[in-house]
Protein backbone atom coordinates (compact mmCIF):
# COMPACT_ATOMS: atom_id res chain seq x y z
CA UNK A 1 0.00 0.00 0.00
CA UNK A 2 3.15 2.51 1.30
CA UNK A 3 4.60 1.54 -2.16
CA UNK A 4 1.80 2.31 -3.96
CA UNK A 5 1.12 5.69 -2.33
CA UNK A 6 4.91 7.06 -3.00
CA UNK A 7 4.73 5.55 -6.12
CA UNK A 8 1.68 7.85 -7.25
CA UNK A 9 3.43 10.83 -5.42
CA UNK A 10 6.64 10.56 -7.61
CA UNK A 11 4.99 10.15 -10.86
CA UNK A 12 2.39 13.06 -10.49
CA UNK A 13 5.65 15.37 -9.69
CA UNK A 14 7.21 13.99 -12.78
CA UNK A 15 9.65 11.91 -11.67
CA UNK A 16 11.37 9.09 -14.16
CA UNK A 17 10.71 5.48 -12.85
CA UNK A 18 13.32 3.19 -13.59
CA UNK A 19 13.20 -0.56 -11.78
CA UNK A 20 16.73 -1.61 -10.92
CA UNK A 21 17.44 -5.12 -10.16
CA UNK A 22 18.89 -5.09 -6.53
CA UNK A 23 18.87 -8.70 -5.08
CA UNK A 24 15.67 -9.93 -3.38
CA UNK A 25 14.28 -6.49 -2.90
CA UNK A 26 11.81 -4.48 -5.44
CA UNK A 27 14.12 -1.42 -5.96
CA UNK A 28 12.43 1.81 -8.19
CA UNK A 29 14.55 4.58 -8.83
CA UNK A 30 13.31 7.77 -9.27
CA UNK A 31 14.78 10.75 -10.63
CA UNK A 32 13.59 14.09 -11.54
CA UNK A 33 15.75 15.77 -14.11
CA UNK A 34 14.17 19.35 -13.86
CA UNK A 35 15.18 19.78 -9.86
CA UNK A 36 18.36 17.19 -9.64
CA UNK A 37 16.23 14.84 -7.09
CA UNK A 38 17.11 11.20 -7.09
CA UNK A 39 15.23 8.82 -4.59
CA UNK A 40 15.83 4.88 -3.93
CA UNK A 41 12.82 2.95 -3.12
CA UNK A 42 13.64 -0.43 -1.41
CA UNK A 43 10.90 -2.67 -0.85
CA UNK A 44 10.96 -6.26 1.38
CA UNK A 45 8.56 -7.74 2.73
CA UNK A 46 10.04 -9.23 5.48
CA UNK A 47 14.69 -8.24 6.62
CA UNK A 48 16.48 -9.34 10.11
CA UNK A 49 18.73 -7.43 11.69
CA UNK A 50 21.44 -8.99 9.98
CA UNK A 51 20.19 -8.04 6.36
CA UNK A 52 20.39 -4.57 7.50
CA UNK A 53 23.86 -4.53 8.91
CA UNK A 54 24.69 -6.31 5.99
CA UNK A 55 23.03 -3.50 3.87
CA UNK A 56 24.24 -0.64 5.60
CA UNK A 57 27.86 -2.16 5.09
CA UNK A 58 28.74 -3.27 1.66
CA UNK A 59 24.69 -3.45 0.23
CA UNK A 60 24.48 0.88 -0.37
CA UNK A 61 27.69 0.36 -2.13
CA UNK A 62 26.51 -1.85 -4.31
CA UNK A 63 23.16 -0.34 -5.19
CA UNK A 64 25.54 2.64 -5.81
CA UNK A 65 27.66 0.43 -8.42
CA UNK A 66 24.07 -0.89 -10.11
CA UNK A 67 22.77 2.68 -10.56
CA UNK A 68 25.97 4.08 -11.70
CA UNK A 69 26.40 1.43 -14.77
CA UNK A 70 22.06 1.98 -15.09
CA UNK A 71 23.63 5.74 -16.82
CA UNK A 72 20.72 7.86 -14.96
CA UNK A 73 22.41 9.85 -12.37
CA UNK A 74 24.68 12.85 -12.50
CA UNK A 75 27.06 14.94 -10.74
CA UNK A 76 24.03 15.99 -8.41
CA UNK A 77 22.97 12.36 -7.14
CA UNK A 78 25.83 12.03 -4.74
CA UNK A 79 24.53 15.33 -2.92
CA UNK A 80 20.89 14.84 -3.75
CA UNK A 81 19.97 11.21 -3.64
CA UNK A 82 17.96 9.64 -0.85
CA UNK A 83 17.02 6.20 0.20
CA UNK A 84 13.39 4.84 1.38
CA UNK A 85 13.56 1.54 2.88
CA UNK A 86 10.54 -0.17 3.11
CA UNK A 87 9.65 -3.23 5.20
CA UNK A 88 6.27 -4.43 5.89
CA UNK A 89 5.91 -4.16 9.91
CA UNK A 90 3.62 -7.70 10.69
Amino acid sequence: MLIKILDDIFTNCEFSKNEVLFGEYACCFYHNPLKSDFFILLDKDEITLDELILLEKSGFNELDGILKQHGAINEAYSKNATLILCIKNT
